[in-house]
């Protein structure tokens, strides 16, 4: 005998997708957020070691002003792990997004501490001269990860983006003997390849509501 469902019956199915799918947006729009906020972060301390470098003669100490994205990143992860537990249903996508930042950040710290070992053990610059290329690379691999896991492209370009950056940061500065732009060139890759897209994800998430 066939069984008659309630309308309540019929509505539970769409109401479960509904709760996935308004989770998967807040979860695309808090990743979009987090890119906008590091986007914006980034391009302001690039912006300061330029200055400070040319006020003091690219001292070496500048490049302290770096540290202040440990705490950053520490407050921004706790924060976005509460964000994660209070969601209505459990989505593997936020926990990939969070690990996939965590290993960048992670690979930044090991690599950026052994090129400054080996330049100060050496005394040269050339491991120091790739750490923004090397870091160039490893958003680029992170953002085409996002792309494809959240079937969003403008994080595939943002990666080319910073891929091609990596490559102009490691030739322009060997025919411009001009260290200093390499930051510039990373600015310019974070603006268009980071801060865009995520204004792109977060507008996309709002059309989707």
């Amino acid at each position: 005998m066939e069984r008659k469902f309630s309308e309540r019956e019929r509505e539970c199915p769409q109401s479960v997708a509904d709760v996935i799918s308004r989770t998967n947006g807040n979860i695309r729009r808090s990743a979009g957020e987090g890119i906008i906020f590091w986007g914006y972060t980034v391009v302001a301390l690039l912006i300061a070691v330029f200055v400070l470098n040319k006020l003091f003669d690219d001292n070496a100490y500048v490049n302290c002003v770096w540290a202040v994205t440990i705490p950053l990143f520490t407050l921004h992860y706790l924060r976005e792990a509460g964000r994660s537990k209070k969601q209505p249903v459990k989505n593997y996508f936020g926990d990939l997004t969070g690990g996939i930042w965590m290993a960048f950040f992670v690979s930044c710290c090991v690599f950026v501490c052994s090129a400054v070992y080996v330049s100060v053990v050496h005394d040269s610059s050339v491991a120091y001269a790739l750490i923004i290329p090397a870091i160039s690379g490893m958003l680029g691999v992170s953002l085409f990860i996002m792309g494809k896991l959240y079937k969003f492209n403008p994080f595939v370009y943002g990666a080319i983006v910073f891929w091609a950056g990596a490559i102009v940061a490691t030739v322009l500065p060997v025919l411009t003997e001009e260290r200093n732009i390499r930051l510039v060139v990373m600015a310019m890759c974070m603006i268009f390849g980071y801060i865009v897209p995520g204004h792109l994800a977060v507008r996309k998430s709002g059309n989707d509501d």
